[in-house]
């Protein structure tokens, strides 16, 4: 809305309100005045304070002038008329501000405190202000002597306090939502009861106020007839209901009664009238309380309900997000997750930070059917520039068009987008992103609905967050996974080139240790066997580190077959055998012979029952024994150990017995320590059958290294053997 326009808007207001107070104004001085500007029947006090409390203090100048031209145009001086509308302008602005001060005043009336508020506050305290003002000047100009104050002042006092209380809330409900009510069942049946109850209301109080019924003293019991219709309008339609009806009743009561009819029919106007606003007011604070405590209870129930939803959709958006890393999926649940919790057709997307260039890019919306709306939101052309690094809480904008934030005011009002809500999407203090809500009437956010979107953002936020470091995770696994193929090729590469050599180095070795190109003496024949153990020990260095290459990769292609399990311990031992011999020891094997053939790949379970076998050899004291064997264990796997009585190792030590370049203390102190990749590469191949592999150790006794490989499901035996 343009500055013109609003100003348009406001003139429009200060217009209509001082014409309505001054065609109801003359009208109620024409109702059995006292004194000539004083009467029990006053709406204007009703309109200002409605006004006010609807639209603002600013409105007080047509309060006055209204005021003002009403009493100038009966007849008083211009100071007595310019006095009285000060009074009646003052008492407007304070029961606006007493109700707004102390009551945190809702003009829908649907709380007690606010029908309390009006009952306590504006109608019989604001009005004392008017009433002691303008009767005050007119007894201070000489208009009405000494003994006419008392009458004139309760006069105006009843008159005004009447137009809170029976004119106020009319206006004010009826130009507030509501936000509660009783449940009618379909829309016909409601409409069916608003009429009921609104013959019941006119035929009541025409009964009683039109003269159709004579009172006498035994009839008088009979007014309160008009309860029950006012109660049930109250209880079933909440104060707007309420308000009607009063109103209603109030104007055939002050028909009937200056016609002459009804119980409160006296001598004189005066008295009548005082006798009939006097059980109004009565009457009126009567339904408005009631209703508003029913409307208030109504509000109550309606928050649990609201309360019970959102705590299920947020349960539903926890379990959901948490079950996916696709971004893309988080997003989705989130922005329906959103739809249900504001049900009224609002527009949303999502908006992540590119690190990268440090912009928002929209990700994902809905709700969205113009093509060219969600052309320019993917585009980011609607949506505020400032929630990132201005604030890290909700921004809630009433009216985007007058918004300096928000870009491309064209299409805001082409598409009509009213209310805004906007969150960010922080985790650990780290802005993500944002959310933008859009609606296309205006919306007033509740304390509820925002409390339960900043927590579905919050869960929200962790989940994408979660997302993105799942695929940064994916990203970098997947680069280091490129990285150690390269590794493994290049490993493969320089093998390959070493081999040869390597191959060169040692055949030569043997041939000149053969004699063939000479005799040699025994000085030349130790460092000939110095140099080929030397060249056999660099390539199976180079074999181990190819090895472990290939297995950091996955690249480690098993060759699986049926294995015998006793003849490959067998071989094993066979082949060791002579370098057992060097230091006494004996080699014995205790494969249980029950045990299943497996599927794996020979030539790798080898390479590790040889591993682990050198190592036994190496570690054992002079003339001890090594036990190789295997059993079944379950039907799905068998279990084989290797054994030995030598060093043993210390429990601080096991737990890194598996890790690259880690050896035992004792190796260390060999003359021929290793690398420290054996039992690395060891377990790798073991859990690349789908085993595993541990040791026990009683350091200075004895060490056992145990491995499991899984059994193949057409060799199981039907029980498992004992080991």
């Amino acid at each position: 809305m343009t500055s013109a326009m609003k100003v348009f808007a406001y003139i429009a207001r200060l217009g209509i309100l001082c014409g309505a107070y001054f065609v109801t104004g003359k009208l109620g001085l024409m109702i059995a005045p006292v004194n000539t500007f004083a009467t029990l029947v006053w709406p204007p006090t009703g309109i200002s304070l409605a006004a006010l409390l609807l639209f603002g203090y600013k409105l007080w100048p047509a309060v006055m002038l209204g005021a003002f031209l009403v009493n100038l145009l009966t007849g008083a001086p211009v100071t007595v008329a310019v006095a009285i509308a000060l009074g009646n302008t003052l008492e407007a602005l304070l029961g606006s501000y007493l109700l707004q001060r102390f009551v945190g005043f809702r003009p829908s009336l649907e709380r007690l405190r606010d029908a309390l508020g009006l009952i306590a506050f504006a109608a019989p305290a604001s009005t004392i202000v008017s009433a002691t003002i303008g009767v005050s000047s007119l007894w201070l100009n000489g208009l009405i002597p000494s003994s006419a104050y008392a009458l004139t002042w309760g006069t105006w006092w009843v008159g005004d306090m009447l137009g809170d209380l029976v004119v106020a809330p009319l206006l004010l409900t009826w130009t507030t939502r509501r936000r509660s009510g009783a449940r009618h069942g379909t829309e016909f049946r409601g409409w069916a009861e608003r009429v009921t109850i609104a013959l019941c209301v006119i035929g009541i109080g025409t009964w009683i106020f039109g003269g159709i019924l004579t009172f006498e003293e035994k009839n008088l019991p009979l007014t309160y007839l008009v309860f029950p219709p006012l109660l049930w309008a109250g209880l079933r339609f909440g104060p707007r209901g309420a308000a009607t009806a009063t109103f209603t009743i109030s104007s055939i009561a002050i028909w009937g009664t200056l016609a002459g009819f009804g119980p409160f029919t006296r001598d004189t106007r005066i008295e009548s009238l005082m006798l009939l606003q006097i059980f109004m007011a009565v009457v009126t604070t009567t339904s408005l309380i009631l209703a508003s405590v029913v409307s208030e209870r109504h509000l109550s129930e309606q928050l649990a309900r609201d309360n019970a939803g959102r705590l299920k959709t947020l349960q539903e958006t926890s379990l959901a997000v948490s079950s996916t890393l696709d971004l893309g999926s988080v997003l989705q649940i989130l922005l329906q997750k959103i739809e249900s919790l504001l049900p009224y057709g609002a527009i949303s997307f999502v908006r992540l930070l590119d690190k990268e260039t440090g912009t928002l890019k929209t990700l994902a919306c809905s709700n969205i059917m113009e093509e060219e709306l969600k052309e320019n939101v993917l585009s980011g052309r609607i949506a505020l520039r400032s929630i990132i690094g201005e604030k890290k809480t909700p921004v809630i904008v009433a009216n985007p068009a007058a918004d300096p934030r928000i870009p491309a005011i064209e299409l805001f009002q082409k598409y009509n987008l009213v209310s805004y809500i906007g969150l960010p999407l922080i985790v650990k203090g780290e802005t993500l992103g944002d959310i933008s809500v859009f609606t296309r009437k205006e919306r007033r956010f509740s304390e509820q609905e925002i409390e339960a979107l900043a927590i579905l953002v919050e869960q929200a936020a962790i989940a994408i967050y979660n997302s993105q470091l799942f695929n940064e995770t994916k990203r970098q696994a997947d680069e280091l996974r490129k990285v150690n193929e390269e590794r493994a090729d290049f490993s493969a590469m320089i093998v390959h080139d070493l081999r040869a050599p390597l191959a060169s180095i040692m055949g030569a070795s043997e041939i000149l240790q053969q004699g063939i190109f000479g005799s040699v003496n025994a000085e030349q024949e130790k460092w000939l066997g110095r140099i080929e153990a030397a060249a056999r020990r660099l390539l199976e260095l180079v074999r181990n580190f190819l090895d472990l290459s290939k297995l950091e990769a996955g690249r480690l292609d098993l060759v699986k077959q049926e294995v015998d399990l006793n003849g490959l311990v067998q071989n094993t031992l066979d082949f060791y055998q002579t370098l057992a011999r060097g230091k006494d020891l004996v080699l014995r094997n205790r494969v249980d012979l029950s045990s299943p053939q497996i599927k794996a790949d020979p030539n790798r379970l080898e390479q590790v029952l040889a591993n682990l076998l050198s190592n036994a050899i190496k570690f054992s004291k002079q003339g001890g024994e090594i036990e190789v064997g295997a059993s079944q264990q379950s039907t799905r796997e068998v279990k084989l150990w290797v054994k030995d009585y030598g060093a043993g190792i210390s429990a601080q030590e096991i737990g890194q017995l598996f890790e690259k370049y880690r050896q035992t203390t004792s190796g260390k102190n060999l003359s021929h320590e290793g690398t420290g990749l054996g039992l690395v590469i060891c377990k790798m191949i073991v859990e690349a059958h789908g085993g595993s592999i541990w040791v026990k150790s009683e350091e200075g006794k004895e060490t056992t290294f145990y491995f499991t490989l899984p059994v193949d499901d057409k060799h199981q035996n039907s029980q498992p053997t004992a080991a």
